[in-house]
């Protein structure tokens, strides 16, 4: 009943997206939380709180409205690459939900950045396979993954899918491999200039050294509460993975190398979640798609 819901008409569906975002964020708009701390040495997210550091309701309620516009356009992905039922609002519904489960979720923190720029590479990668030289996809989608870094810097270790994925769609082409670096790289090289350019350039190196030498397992030790919710959407996914790969054979070649590629992407952003050692400072979970 609950899928049927979802699969009505779309004004319904999208009413019905506005209730459960407002319901679930209301507390939050009622009693705006403080901006969460950074999880990258870079400032980029340090200078996008200052501007809202005297509006909070405004920061609540455009922290929701990037979590449903996310999750808008994840849910327009997947259906433009047949990955999800046309007509659905289940994936909104499901990444509105997973991203404002926890009441410390509900203020800006830097995985709703990072995400923005992270369904953006998913967006461009996902269109590689299409093309026979898709530089172009290649070199915009890891542009948008380096971007994705300077919010979460847990978004580095994502270079390696996009190599997993060029194996996954046979891209043997050495010109892929090279503008994969040089798109992933080249935001990262405008940064340091910048730094450079504001004699600022040694201290951003230790800073980012320090980072990374912080960085450890986050604490495992939850309420009981949380660790239910855990464990129920940990099963939840668990068990709509078995049934993808129960299907995915059903489907034509490119759907089960997109199936097999997202699949991954979320196998990889576990010990991602695992290591960043920063969500023990915000007291939440926040998924990095």
């Amino acid at each position: 009943m609950l899928i049927r819901l979802f699969r009505s008409d779309f004004t319904f569906q999208f009413i019905i997206l506005l209730i459960l975002a407002v319901l679930l964020w209301l507390p939050a708009l009622l009693n705006p939380l403080p901006a969460a701390a950074a999880w990258s040495p870079f400032g980029v997210y340090a200078v996008v709180v200052s501007v809202f550091n005297n509006l909070p309701f405004l920061r609540t309620l455009l922290a929701m409205l990037l979590v449903l516009t996310e999750g808008i356009f994840l849910t327009l992905l997947l259906t433009n690459h047949d990955l999800s039922p046309r007509n659905s609002a289940m994936p909104v519904i499901i990444y509105l939900i997973f991203m404002s489960w926890h009441p410390s979720m509900l203020t800006f923190h830097p995985a709703i950045f990072a995400n923005a720029f992270l369904i953006l590479f998913l967006y461009m990668f996902l269109n590689v396979y299409e093309r026979p030289d898709a530089f172009k996809e290649v070199f915009s989608a890891c542009f948008a993954l380096s971007l994705s870094v300077f919010f979460d810097f847990s978004g580095v270790v994502f270079i390696l899918l996009v190599w997993f994925g060029f194996l996954l769609y046979r891209v043997f082409s050495w010109r892929e491999w090279a503008i994969s670096l040089v798109g992933f790289c080249l935001p990262l090289l405008f940064a340091g200039f910048y730094y450079f350019w504001n004699d600022q350039f040694f201290i951003q190196i230790k800073r980012m050294t320090d980072f990374l030498f912080k960085i450890n397992l986050i604490d495992l030790h939850f309420e009981p509460v949380t660790m239910i919710v855990v464990i129920i959407m940990a099963l939840f996914t668990f068990s709509a993975i078995l049934k993808v790969l129960g299907v995915i054979q059903e489907k034509v070649i490119s759907i089960r190398k997109k199936f097999l590629f997202m699949i991954w992407f979320f196998i990889l952003a576990i010990p991602v979640f695992f290591f960043s050692g920063e969500f023990t400072e915000c007291e939440s979970i926040i998924p990095v798609i």
